[in-house]
């Protein structure tokens, strides 16, 4: 049975989803947290029923929930609510935000409202959500009030459902399941002595900075190092010209004080300490991110399982996006804050590391089967290199060798010119800073392409797909799996790639994702790195459900997933998430695929 609900919850001008510094995490788990109501209807009953606070712990209870499915617009939010405050804890959670967002969050995006109106619904009542606003007891009138509201709210929620659910496939349904799971069912575990002592260390490592800034800029230096201008001619004072870039908004100069700028990385190290000294306050005054990101982390968990908050599909290409004002899909590697992420006591984190996944994807799509050959043979890293500097490179003996060739299979298989090449090796993008000399830049983008023939065949087809597109025919590829037609690529499953809006001028052809926001240029490699990043979500997608067969899937992040194994089978599980991640699903199976994985207390790899 499904069983629909919407609680109702009080909230305040300071205390609410909305507010700034507070996250959803925050807002279920603070003292400050009550229920008016609930509003529920299951799939056998002919209207929905209203129940004021006093009535919801028994209204939760008539079902029995290890059988039925848990149905909210927003699953994250109610489920977390259910389990935290009423341990309910459902077979499976439909989450009809979750659903809209492939299917016409392009269009209307995943508002109740908006999606229920765009289905000829009626959409929300106006107002009633403000007549309770900072009230904690509410009045027979405002209570009624609130209860038909949230009533229509379950109504249309269930007909957004009845209308999306031919859309999706059982597949991507179950996947909106492992992901409300990760936040309202949480598992994963916080050590908050160490992320205590990685939020320490972070605050001191920031004001260590300030200080050294106030001694060279005096009491104004908070204020110089947060205005572009004025830290510039700080710079200037102390001999140094500003970095300049062209603004990609305005075609105008502007300071290039970015900590990805390569010339202002240059000045962080500087041998003249004072100028190395600045750069390193303003970037610690310009982002507290760190600071941040720990704090939120112990507010998050406290002495209790950590709500891991996934965005489904909200990435143009499907692709999960992090959540909840903290994300941990970008927790930085070997750092204090990824390792206090732990296991509940009795098991292990167990990492399943899908391995160069997009280049795979990216030569099957083309049929380059001599490069995709190497993957299998050999270390497609250490061929290229050779091929650009005409000797043998070796893993361990030429490892600044081997690292231009691994960016260069990684990053140029969708147009990367030379310049931005070389651009990507010295900031160290994907990993350690190495630089070259244009020369070299462009030797290797030419190897790339010598050796890669057929991919540089499929910017091109896909260029002229792109005009297909516009013009309202259609086209197909790999036996079907991928057929173009009008704004949209469709996948075997029923998935759809949506590029609304798409018109071609001057600057070439460019599309509309979101309808609050400005237009999107797409050319033809910049369409295949959308296409392979897309196919290669899918796979990975697949692949997370066969493992979530057998263990608790506790966080994902784009080619990884983390799950729970009792410690005693933690050899055997690692074992069976790589046997996973090297099976190709039945629609690719001639794609060579491999993994490395993990496993220990910690979030580690």
């Amino acid at each position: 049975m499904i069983i629909g609900v919407d609680f109702e919850t009080y909230y305040s001008q300071t205390y609410s989803l909305t507010a700034k510094d507070l996250s959803m995490t925050e807002y279920i788990r603070s003292p400050e947290f009550l229920v008016h109501g609930v509003s529920i209807k299951a799939d056998s009953w002919s209207t929905t029923k209203w129940y004021e606070a006093n009535e919801v712990q028994s209204a939760l209870d008539q079902f029995d929930w290890e059988q039925d499915t848990f149905l909210a617009h927003n699953a994250a939010f109610d489920g977390l609510i259910a389990s935290h405050h009423y341990g309910v804890i459902p077979k499976a959670y439909i989450c009809t935000m979750a659903m809209a967002r492939p299917v016409v969050g392009h269009i209307v995006g995943v508002g109740l409202d908006n999606i229920s109106k765009y289905f000829g619904g009626e959409g929300k009542v106006e107002g009633s959500l403000l007549n309770v606003k900072g009230k904690r007891v509410l009045t027979k009138a405002e209570m009624a009030a609130l209860g038909f509201y949230s009533c229509r709210d379950v109504d249309e929620m269930w007909m957004i459902y009845g209308k999306l659910r031919s859309w999706l496939s059982d597949q991507e349904m179950r996947l909106i399941d492992l992901t409300v799971r990760m936040y309202a069912d949480p598992m994963l575990c916080v050590d908050q002595k160490l992320a205590k002592q990685a939020l320490a260390e972070e605050k001191v490592s920031r004001e260590t900075k300030l200080l050294r800034a106030q001694e060279l800029l005096g009491d104004e230096a908070p204020k110089i190092l947060g205005s572009s201008p004025k830290f510039g001619k700080a710079l200037k004072e102390l001999g140094i010209e500003p970095p300049l870039k062209t603004s990609p908004r305005t075609g105008k100069d502007i300071f290039a004080f970015a900590r990805s700028d390569l010339e202002f990385q240059e000045l962080r190290d500087s041998e003249n300490e004072d100028v190395a000294a600045l750069v390193e306050a303003r970037l610690a005054v310009k982002s507290t991110l760190g600071i941040t990101r720990a704090a939120r982390l112990i507010s998050h968990s406290g002495s209790l399982p950590l709500p891991v908050a996934l965005n489904y599909a909200k990435a143009h290409t499907f692709r999960w996006t992090g959540g909840d004002k903290m994300n941990l899909q970008n927790f930085p590697r070997g750092g204090r804050l990824r390792k206090s992420l732990q296991a509940p006591p009795g098991y292990v984190l167990v990492v399943a590391d899908s391995s160069q996944i997009e280049a795979r994807k990216l030569l099957w799509l083309a049929e380059q089967w001599d490069s995709l050959d190497e993957f299998r043979t050999g270390d497609p890293y250490c061929i290229l290199a050779e091929e650009v500097y005409g000797r043998p490179i070796d893993k361990i003996r030429d490892p600044e060798e081997r690292f231009v060739g691994k960016v260069g299979i990684l990053g140029l298989g969708f147009g990367m010119a030379a310049p931005r090449y070389q651009y990507t090796l010295a900031a160290g993008i994907m990993g350690p800073p190495v630089k070259v000399d244009l020369q070299t830049a462009q030797r290797v983008v030419e190897t790339y392409r010598r050796k890669n023939k057929k991919v540089v065949v499929l910017w091109r087809l896909f260029n002229r797909i792109l005009s297909i597109m516009l013009s309202g025919q259609s086209y197909q590829m790999k036996d079907g799996l991928l057929r173009f037609e009008k704004n949209k690529v469709w996948f075997r499953d029923g998935l759809i790639l949506h590029y609304p809006e798409m018109q071609y001028d001057e600057a070439g052809f460019s599309y509309q994702i979101n309808p609050r926001g400005g237009r999107t240029k797409i050319y033809g490699a910049k369409f295949v790195e959308n296409v392979v990043q897309f196919l290669a979500r899918n796979v990975v997608a697949e692949q997370m459900i066969e493992i979530a067969k057998r263990y608790r899937i506790v966080m994902m992040t784009h080619d990884e997933v983390v799950f729970l194994a009792p410690k005693s089978k933690a050899e055997e599980s690692l074992a069976f998430g790589l046997e996973k991640f090297r099976e190709a699903p039945s629609w690719c199976s001639d794609l060579p695929l491999d993994a490395e994985g993990a496993f220990g207390k910690r979030y580690m790899k």
